[in-house]
C-alpha cells in the first residue's frame, strides 16, 4: 500500500482553512432575487386562478344586474334568472329574498324597476289601492 503524505497535507490544509462566509451584500442580493421569484410565482398563480374563476362563474341564465352596499358586510342585489328579477338581501345571516320583481326596463343604461310584487304587498299592508 502506497501512501502519499502530500495528499494528507492537502486534506488537512482544507480542514484547517477558515470557512468563507457570504457577505451581507451577497445575502441581500440572493434574498431579493428569491423574493422576486416567489412573488412572481404567486402573481402568476393568482392571475391564472382569477381567470379560471371568472370563466367558470359566467352563466347564461343567471346574471347579477346590480349591487347596492348598505355597509361593509350587507348589500342589496338585483339578480336576473331567466326572465325574472329578484331583489336579494345579502349579509352575515345569509341571503334573503326581499321581492320578486315583475318588470325591469333599461333607461339610459340603468335598470329601472317599473312594478314589483313587493310594492303590491307594501301598498296592501298600508291600505292603499292601485
Amino acid at each position: 500500500m502506497f501512501f502519499h503524505f502530500s495528499s494528507v497535507a492537502f486534506a488537512l490544509d482544507d480542514v484547517t482553512s477558515p470557512l468563507k462566509l457570504p457577505t451581507f451584500g451577497e445575502l441581500a442580493v440572493k434574498s431579493l432575487v428569491a423574493l422576486v421569484i416567489v412573488g412572481g410565482l404567486i402573481f402568476l398563480f393568482a392571475w391564472y386562478i382569477r381567470g379560471y374563476v371568472l370563466k367558470s362563474s359566467v352563466s347564461e341564465f343567471i346574471k347579477v344586474v346590480d349591487r347596492v352596499y348598505i355597509d361593509n358586510r350587507r348589500f342589496l342585489c338585483l339578480v336576473k334568472v331567466s326572465d325574472k328579477y329578484f331583489l336579494l338581501g345579502v349579509g352575515d345571516g345569509g341571503i334573503n329574498l326581499i321581492a320578486e320583481l315583475e318588470k325591469v326596463s333599461s333607461v339610459g343604461g340603468e335598470e329601472v324597476v317599473l312594478k314589483s310584487s313587493f310594492r303590491k304587498h307594501l301598498e296592501r299592508f298600508l291600505g292603499k289601492k292601485e
